[in-house]
């Protein structure tokens, strides 16, 4: 009798809650909301992932080989009908192959990665484009190995911070359906929650429901925070909780409910991870200063991107509206020289853990020349 009251329950809760919303894409909510959806679509986060060839920004293939002189392996990229040719060589063991690049990683402005199926599993290649000086040269992480490695094994863990709506196989580490992705790039749905009700509720007309769709803006500090974190929160290490799965968080939720996320006690001054910035304004003075009224949308508008001739007036902008009171105390020629860049002095770029080429904005807020935090 008690298995059948608990059968009857849990039919009435389903039919109740019913299936939860699924995602309709990002060009489904341009319709409503186009002059934000044109300019969300030409920042780094909406084309960090897409189709070789298919994107504004060109590779250069001029000088598309190089040679690993450690392990002797010469590499050539070159553009092919159905994505990028990379053939690779290492004579002293007579290994030799070519793999087709279909995908790229990364937005351009730094630099970019690329990706290739083979028998259903998904991988990143040793190779990669940096913009600054446009050439090709090995991926990040992939310079010092000891063994010739042309296939990193692509997890959804990493590719659900670049790609929306994978197409992972289950029960496998790096099994995907073709293609891997349904959409390049950081959907509205990823920051905003699935779209179906929302899109559904919006075609019948009248007031905006509660539980339609998530404004970031709106929620309390941690689950506002936890939309941002689900990328931008890396630490020491990523542990999924039991009965969680690493891609369930879902906007609105909180990411502790889905992981655990360990932070060096004192921070790790030498070796960053490019995406540690919530971990890095956490500690700053900034941060501990203004509490929850502090948070990444302070500073960024995520539908859009300056451009560069105004980024330093437009963050100092920021600056100003906490800052205004206590005026920039270095001098004027000084402030001059280095363009009136509050993010120049304060926010520096350097090099992450990832590799040489791959730079990271530091969101500690750290007073120029002193090593320490603003306070």
């Amino acid at each position: 009798m008690l298995e059948f009251v608990l059968a009857l329950w849990m039919q009435a809760m389903g039919q109740a809650g019913g299936a939860p919303p699924r995602e309709v894409g990002s060009k489904v909510c341009a319709g409503c909301h186009k002059a934000i959806y044109d300019g969300y679509v030409k920042t780094g986060m909406a084309r960090s992932t897409g189709v070789v060839g298919a994107d504004l920004h060109k590779e250069s293939f001029a000088a598309g080989g190089f040679r690993d002189e450690a392990l002797g392996v010469e590499y050539r990229v070159a553009a092919g009908k159905e994505g990028y040719t990379l053939r690779f060589a290492r004579a002293a063991t007579g290994v030799r192959g070519e793999r087709t690049l279909r995908w790229f990683v990364g937005s351009g402005l730094v630099g970019r990665s690329y990706l290739f199926l083979q028998d259903g599993f998904l991988f990143q290649a040793p190779v990669s484009y940096f913009s600054a000086v446009e050439r090709w040269a090995l991926s990040p992480g992939y310079a010092g190995k000891q063994l010739m490695d042309v296939a990193r094994p692509v997890e959804t863990a990493c590719l659900g911070c670049h790609a929306s709506r994978l197409q992972a196989v289950a029960g496998t580490q790096n099994g995907y359906r073709e293609p891997p992705f349904l959409e390049g790039g950081v959907s509205c749905e990823r920051c905003h929650g699935a779209g179906e009700r929302h899109v559904a509720a919006r075609g019948r007309g009248g007031a905006l429901g509660r539980d339609e769709i998530v404004n970031p803006a709106k929620l309390d500090a941690a689950r506002r925070d936890s939309v941002c974190e689900q990328c931008h929160l890396t630490g020491a290490a990523r542990v999924v909780k039991a009965g969680r799965s690493g891609a369930g968080f879902r906007p609105g939720e909180l990411l502790s409910d889905h992981l655990a996320v360990f932070v060096w006690s004192a921070g790790n001054d030498g070796e960053r991870a490019a995406t540690d910035h919530a971990e890095q304004m956490a500690r700053s003075g900034c941060k501990r200063g203004a509490g929850a009224a502090l948070a990444c949308i302070s500073c960024h508008d995520p539908h859009v991107e300056p451009a560069a001739a105004e980024k330093a007036a437009y963050y100092r902008g920021r600056c100003q509206g906490c800052h205004e009171r206590k005026p920039c105390t270095e001098s004027q020629e000084r402030r001059a020289a280095k363009g009136d860049d509050c993010a120049g002095c304060h926010m520096p770029k350097g090099r992450s853990r990832e590799g040489e080429h791959v730079a990271f904005t530091d969101h500690a807020f750290r007073g120029e020349g002193r090593g320490g935090w603003v306070r």
